[in-house]
């Protein structure tokens, strides 16, 4: 006699929870999305299938997209189940945008240039915020530069950030806000270097004397 044992019940599958997620944020990343429960006596394949609703900011001045996103669990006896997930993509907002930090460099060790690449850009979901055009999360960015000089050898570099959301929550109409940032160039104190053939004695006072004549200046970017 034989014995049979048949997988004839369809796989368990339990969905995440619905999600909201930053326009920033990659939809298909399921460590950020979620990823179902699956329970099945047999081995199984899971897949996945989105369907795309984007909304522009008269519709919807919070969500950019809604992903509805079926999963589909298929056991190698043909059984399958399913279960439906909800996403929303969100708009930024300015109130989500991180400012970059003050900074001080000594006049002796510059970096190359200030731009924002060096100095910071602000971000959003530690994604960069750039003067480019990409219009990140509906939000663009501007800035400009000031000089304020301090004493000799130190200055500030009066950065102000402007950040335009193109469709700010609520209202659906273009908002905007500005921060400053501080870029300081620190004077330092002088250093002396010299050779033993630069002392010399002073017999009457019993000390040595040593000549120091050259210095350098930092110039102020352009």
């Amino acid at each position: 006699s034989h014995i049979v044992v048949e997988d004839k019940w369809k796989p368990e599958i339990t969905c995440p929870d619905d999600i909201e997620i930053l326009c920033v944020y990659d939809e298909d990343d399921l460590l950020i999305t979620g990823n179902p429960i699956v329970f099945d006596c047999s081995d199984y394949v899971l897949e996945y299938s989105d369907e795309y609703i984007q909304f522009d900011c008269a519709e919807n001045s919070s969500v950019f997209t809604h992903i509805t996103r079926t999963f589909i669990v298929t056991d190698i006896y043909g059984n399958n189940n399913s279960c439906v997930q909800h996403i929303d993509q969100l708009r930024g907002e300015i109130s989500q945008v991180n400012w970059p930090d003050d900074i001080t460099y000594q006049c002796n060790n510059v970096p190359g240039n200030f731009l924002p690449g060096v100095t910071g850009w602000p971000q959003i979901g530690n994604v960069n915020l750039t003067t480019t055009g990409t219009g990140i999360c509906g939000l663009s960015v501007s800035y400009i530069d000031q000089i304020a000089n301090i004493c000799p050898g130190e200055y500030k570099i009066v950065r102000t950030w402007t950040i335009f959301d193109w469709c700010t929550e609520g209202t659906g109409g273009p908002s905007n806000q500005t921060f400053v940032q501080y870029i300081k160039i620190a004077d330092v104190p002088p250093t002396i270097s010299y050779t033993s053939q630069s002392w010399v004695y002073d017999a009457v006072n019993d000390w040595y004397i040593i000549s120091a004549n050259n210095w350098v200046s930092e110039p102020h970017p352009s």
